[in-house]
C-alpha cells in the first residue's frame, strides 16, 4: 500500500483545515436569528402598517421574509462569493450569501420604515 492510505498527519491536517471551513462559514444561522428579532423589534416600533404592532408579528414577519430570501437568493450570491474565491468551499460560499441576503433584508426595513417615518 504504498501511499494509498493517508498518514495519520495528513488525516489530522485535513481535519484542521475542515474545521476552519465550517467555522469561517457558520455566519448564517446565528444572523438569521439575531436579525430576526432585530426585526421583530423594528416592527414594534415602526410599525409597516397602521399604527401599531407587535413583536411577535414583526419578529414572524422578519422571519418569514428572511426565510423566503435565503432560499431565494443564497444559492446566487453563493456561486458569485466562489466566482471571486473559488477556493472557498461551496456550503460556506452559499452561508457567505445568506448572510449578506439577511442583513441586506434588515438595512432595507430599517430605511423603509425611518423614511415612512419622517413623511
Amino acid at each position: 500500500m504504498d501511499g494509498a492510505r493517508p498518514t495519520w498527519t495528513e488525516r489530522t491536517r485535513a481535519r484542521y483545515v475542515r474545521m476552519r471551513w465550517r467555522r469561517a462559514g457558520a455566519w448564517l444561522w446565528p444572523s438569521f436569528v439575531a436579525l430576526t428579532l432585530l426585526d421583530g423589534a423594528i416592527g414594534r416600533l415602526l410599525p409597516p402598517a397602521g399604527s401599531t404592532e407587535t413583536f411577535v408579528a414583526g419578529a414572524l414577519l422578519g422571519l418569514v421574509i428572511n426565510v423566503i430570501a435565503v432560499i431565494l437568493f443564497s444559492r446566487p450570491l453563493g456561486m458569485l462569493v466562489r466566482r471571486v474565491r473559488p477556493d472557498m468551499p461551496t456550503v460556506v460560499a452559499r452561508d457567505y450569501g445568506g448572510t449578506v441576503v439577511v442583513f441586506a433584508h434588515v438595512s432595507f426595513t430599517t430605511y423603509g420604515s425611518t423614511d415612512t417615518l419622517a413623511a
